[in-house]
């Protein structure tokens, strides 16, 4: 294993307290020497080992501003990766991220083996991975079988406070570190034995997650959607987060992982896994709960605001042109969906307009949603309320 395997300049990165702090909660012990130079270093170290073996010891460089810390810290995150047999690349991960449970959204098959996905699946798992988070904090904040409107505050900030880590090769990983204290309530937390809020979303987010493939290896998915529609604990908001990850080449397989901060005890229990693999032919049944836990949601009448997608009206019997319009409109967390409406005469004109300047329309209705195409039933109130002048339709 060589500092090699780290993108250059990661392990420069990395807190020196950070990762001292990441020692001892992991089993090192600190030797009661003097804080000192070190042959071979330009600056101060400290030295850990292991209780269980005095041979196996990590230096832990203290001056951040040293020439040689980016290497040094760099042969800290290798010894303890030796110890722990994982990639040096994850455990540097952790170390830069000591405070915050680490997310790992993992695509793997023959042609991502590189490191690199299609653009699109690679849009697409971003998508996935914010909406994943995002639904996950307002399950906690609020249990629900679908979360309609996805903003709320503390959600928000949360989600703000998230961080992009380093990609990880040997397969596309996607990794966002979750800063234990997000948000302004976990500051009183943190020393607490009550988890703040951003463990809870993170342990959340597995829990489902493994309930989920629990339920379909073990042929148990109606009894789980029954009882998530009277106790709801996972949301059709992650299902259909999950869906959005969905690799598009074949024998493709998603696994979500966690690694907790170690300045917290970890979650115990066999429902909280540290990785949950989701295989390709899984995705279609996640869908399809994602369906059953929506149903109702959408019954109520609404306002929604997008633009015209497409035009499919006929000559009424007037000779007046009506009929279908499929619409793209702006529905949860401002996802974008194409939904088909039938218009009357006057509102099909009002479309036309819209679709020709690309103008922002609104429709009252209700929207039921389908796997590729919504309907608005019961229409009214069609009406452009902002011209844009664009050139081509937005995507």
């Amino acid at each position: 294993m060589s500092t090699r395997e780290l993108p250059e300049g990661l392990a420069g990165t990395i807190v020196s307290q950070d990762a001292r702090h990441y020692a001892l909660a992991t089993g090192w012990r600190r030797l009661d020497l003097p804080v000192r130079d070190s042959p071979g270093f330009f600056g101060r170290v400290a030295v850990y080992e292991r209780p269980e073996n005095g041979d196996e010891q990590v230096l832990i460089p203290l001056d951040e501003r040293t020439s040689d810390y980016d290497v040094r810290m760099g042969e800290a995150a290798e010894a303890i990766a030796r110890w722990e047999k994982r990639p040096v690349v994850q455990v540097a991960n952790d170390l830069l991220y000591a405070a915050s449970d680490m997310l790992r959204f993992r695509v793997a098959s023959a042609v991502v083996e590189g490191g690199s996905l299609p653009l699109e699946d690679g849009l697409r798992l971003l998508d996935g991975v914010r909406t994943a988070i995002l639904a996950a904090a307002h399950s906690v904040l609020s249990p629900a079988r679908y979360h309609k409107r996805m903003s709320k505050g503390e959600a928000e900030q949360f989600l703000s406070a998230c961080r992009m880590g380093q990609t990880e090769r040997g397969s596309f990983v996607a990794t966002v570190a979750c800063p234990l204290r997000a948000v302004e309530t976990d500051q009183a937390l943190i020393d607490t034995n009550d988890d703040p809020f951003a463990r809870k979303t993170t342990t959340l987010l597995m829990r489902s997650a493994a309930e989920l493939v629990t339920a379909i290896e073990s042929d148990r998915v109606r009894e789980m959607v029954e009882r998530n529609k009277q106790n709801p604990a996972l949301s059709a908001n992650l299902c259909d987060a999950i869906v959005r990850m969905k690799p598009s080449v074949d024998g493709s397989e998603l696994t979500i992982g966690a690694s907790w901060s170690k300045l917290r005890a970890a979650p115990t229990g066999l429902d909280v896994p540290r990785s949950v693999r989701i295989q390709q032919s899984y995705f279609a049944v996640i869908e399809d709960v994602y369906s059953e836990l929506r149903p109702g949601a959408d019954a109520e009448p609404d306002t929604f605001v997008g633009y015209v997608d497409t035009l499919d009206g006929e000559p009424g019997p007037g000779g007046q042109v009506e009929g279908d319009v499929v619409l793209r409109v702006a529905v949860d967390d401002e996802k974008l969906i194409r939904a088909k409406t039938t218009l009357d005469a006057a509102a099909h004109a009002i479309a036309v307009e819209a679709y020709r300047t690309q103008a922002i329309i609104r429709i009252d209705g209700v929207l039921t949603r389908g796997k590729r195409l919504g309907t608005i039933d019961s229409p009214a109130n069609f009406q452009i309320i902002r011209q844009t002048n664009a050139a081509t339709p937005p995507q």
